[in-house]
């Protein structure tokens, strides 16, 4: 009787589907702040007024407030542009990556807006320069062994008037001169000076064959070089007859970027080194001091008397600094990820990677104050009571006291790969591989385990959840449920079919939430949540089920009184926030939703706030629109309607129509007139509201009375059809 009960929960639960008509949109969810903000390739640094503007590879725009000098913090990051190269011109930044080119209004620095977006066919091959309306950036096609160089112009108040190639040349080097002229490396080989017309390409007036620039910058009519391992001033007053008017030689090192105010000049170089030149006096630049920065420095910028660098190991510095030397005001850490956040109260846990574990006060969530760090390379933790269990990166497993902020973490003597862990009663369960296996341990003594669960090859622990005696393990292609209730003999007593892998549960009440998520990419395949009554813990009873069809894997799901959270995850790394109803587990419904570029994957909740962490960043979302959006479904709607199958009777095929009320999972069999089911109806899957059409072809089949069954979130349809040959 258990077999076939638990075959029948499993026949319900492969055909059912919930509603996926989305009747609200993202604006229901509103992004509230950036808690914390990482890094990853960063590239370059721009200073203008209060803001430091950093641009990254793969980690977008960091916005940084520097107002305060001695506490920097990123006021906003702006995911969508990731960016190899940066200008920041007035209240506009421009950028370039990957063939695009974004142009972004920050004149509200915490909410940045996308004005143009420009996708080229070629890569971009240099530096970007912009000011007088212009934006210049060079691009390079390679094809066929041939190199093909072209140089953008973009006027800011209309980017998509382009001015057009420049000698058909890359730029590697560029600087605006004044309002009529530009300077335009061509990579690897001459410098030119050309004049801007606008409505025209621009000509070169003169071209310098000895100037070997790593980076330019022009003040006054005087030409700033540098080069690999010097410093040279060009007078460029008369563009036909440029003069080197003097050179400073930097030691035999390379140097790496350089800015400039007015009387001073700042060149940073491989080593490290920060090296201050008086250039007030153009034919006598001096050096004034050097500097050894325990960092690697990637990029700097200077206003007034403030230096700002950027390093490779992802730290933001800023100096101060005058003709006797530098001084380090205060850092900024970029390094490490957002992997894991849980909220208990006013208090807010992190997991943070290399930059360790935090507890932030987050009682006003637009102004969370850090309270404690712990020094562990963190990646995933769950809160119990008065301590919380943390794993890191390198298998290590921490308990630490959150009664004393100041105690060190202790580490528990679990050496294995552990997916996931969970605690009740003093007993901690723990999902670990070499071999797979659910291993229980007690939490004064952690030797050795109480008991153990081998499971069976071909398993892939995924997630436990633990429940009055039970756990529920995540598996590949099913959920085992196993019974603890002796620690020192634990067992499997069943376990439930699912359609791909089980990577969260939620439990809520007498309710089971199961994730059932795909391990390899399937454009036919949606990620899905499930609802299981555990009226009977050991044998859970399917109630409906969710699917989430704007992602690819889900990487957890939570449920709070009436709402499902659910954290989904693309391909392309796209992760997406949903909200969903679930007063009516036969129609549960979308009420709101938030997508960023960056795909993370864990979250917590709080009230009407969601804590993200996005792998680059920790954002904290408004979600009390969408809690708050009334739905109505007074309207009294059956799921679908099924219609005569025709030809009735028939003798080779037979279609039936049904009309679906929305987009759901539909599947159907043909069963003979005991019941028996003796073929499919050749398709399963997700069909869209209105009329529908599945046809059965009866070829080798004998005569008789046969039965079509459709099946839909758990409710049948059914009609006689006969068969005559």
């Amino acid at each position: 009787m258990r077999i076939f009960r638990l075959l029948n929960i499993l026949f319900l639960a492969m055909l059912s589907i919930a509603n996926l008509c989305s009747a609200q949109d993202g604006e229901h969810i509103l992004h509230v702040k950036g808690l914390y903000s990482f890094w990853n390739n960063p590239q370059q640094v721009v200073l203008q007024e209060d803001y430091a503007y950093i641009s990254t590879c793969r980690s977008g725009l960091q916005i940084i407030d520097v107002s305060d000098l001695a506490n920097p913090f990123v006021a906003c990051h702006f995911t969508e542009i990731g960016a190899s190269d940066l200008e920041v011109e007035d209240s506009l930044v421009f950028t370039y990556q990957n063939r695009t080119f974004n142009m972004v209004d920050v004149s509200d620095p915490m909410a940045p807006e996308l004005l143009y977006r420009r996708t080229d066919n070629y890569e971009s091959n240099g530096q970007m320069s912009a000011g007088n309306g212009w934006v210049f950036y060079s691009l390079d096609e390679w094809d066929g062994g041939m190199s093909f160089y072209y140089m953008m112009m973009l006027d800011v108040s209309n980017p998509r008037n382009v001015g057009g190639g420049i000698l058909e040349q890359s730029g590697y080097s560029v600087c605006l001169y004044n309002t009529e002229h530009l300077l335009f490396q061509e990579f690897g080989r001459w410098l030119y000076f050309l004049r801007l017309e606008r409505g025209q390409h621009p000509r070169a007036i003169a071209r310098y064959d000895w100037i070997r620039p790593r980076e330019l910058s022009c003040v006054d009519d005087r030409l700033l070089v540098l080069g690999r391992q010097n410093f040279q001033i060009i007078d460029i007053s008369d563009p036909e007859n440029a003069e080197l008017e003097s050179e400073l030689q930097l030691e035999d090192r390379w140097t790496v970027q350089f800015d400039n105010d007015l009387n001073t000049s700042i060149v940073a170089t491989r080593d490290s080194t920060l090296h201050l030149i008086d250039i007030r006096d153009f034919d006598n630049p001096t050096l004034i001091n050097s500097f050894e920065s325990e960092h690697p420095i990637a990029d700097i910028a200077i206003q007034d008397s403030i230096c700002a660098a950027l390093t490779a190991d992802r730290e933001f510095l800023i100096y101060d600094w005058d003709e006797e030397g530098v001084e380090l005001l205060s850092s900024l850490n970029g390094r490490g990820q957002a992997l894991d956040v849980k909220i208990d109260g006013e208090n807010g846990y992190l997991c943070l990677g290399e930059s360790g574990f935090r507890k932030m006060n987050i009682s006003n969530p637009e102004n969370p104050e850090q309270i404690s760090t712990w020094d562990i390379n963190a990646l995933r933790c769950k809160i119990y009571d008065d301590f919380v269990l943390v794993t890191t990166h390198d298998t290590l497993f921490f308990r630490i006291n959150l009664d004393d902020p100041d105690s060190q973490p202790l580490e528990l003597p679990i050496e294995n790969r552990m997916f996931d862990f969970d605690y009740e009663d003093g007993l901690i369960y723990v999902a670990l591989e070499n071999p797979y296996r659910l291993s229980i341990y007690n939490s004064e003594n952690m030797d050795n385990p109480v008991g153990e669960y081998q499971l069976p090859e071909r398993s892939y622990p995924f997630s436990i959840e633990y429940e009055s005696g039970i756990v529920y393990l995540g598996d590949i292609g099913r959920f085992r449920i196993i019974d603890v209730s002796d620690p020192e003999n634990p067992h499997q007593v069943t376990e439930v079919r699912a359609r791909s892998s089980v990577p969260d549960f939620y439990i809520e009440g007498e309710y089971l939430y199961v994730a059932d998520s795909q391990i390899l990419r399937s454009d036919e395949y949606f990620p899905s949540v499930w609802k299981y009554s555990l009226e009977d813990p050991v044998n859970p009873r399917f109630e409906g089920c969710y699917i989430m069809e704007g992602c690819d894997v889900i990487s957890e799901i939570q449920v709070h009184d009436d709402f499902l959270y659910i954290m989904g995850r693309s391909y392309n790394s796209t992760q997406r926030l949903e909200i969903v109803s679930i007063a009516n587990p036969r129609r549960m419904m979308l009420l709101g939703w938030y997508s960023d570029q960056l795909g993370g994957g864990r979250f917590d909740i709080t009230d009407d706030f969601v804590y993200v962490a996005n792998v680059w960043n920790y954002d904290i979302l408004d979600c009390s629109q969408s809690l708050r959006v009334e739905l109505d479904q007074s309207e009294s709607m059956e799921d679908f309607a099924v219609f005569e199958a025709y030809p009735n009777p028939f003798n080779s095929s037979v279609k039936i129509e049904f009309s679906l009320a929305y987009d759901q999972y539909v599947g159907g069999a043909i069963l003979d007139v005991n019941g028996r089911q003796v073929a499919d109806l050749g398709y399963s899957g997700i069909m869209q509201h209105g009329k529908n059409t599945l046809t059965w072809d009866a070829d080798g089949y004998p005569s008789g009375i046969y039965l079509i069954k459709v099946n839909l979130n758990g409710g049948t349809k059914v009609n006689q059809i006969v068969l005559q040959k």
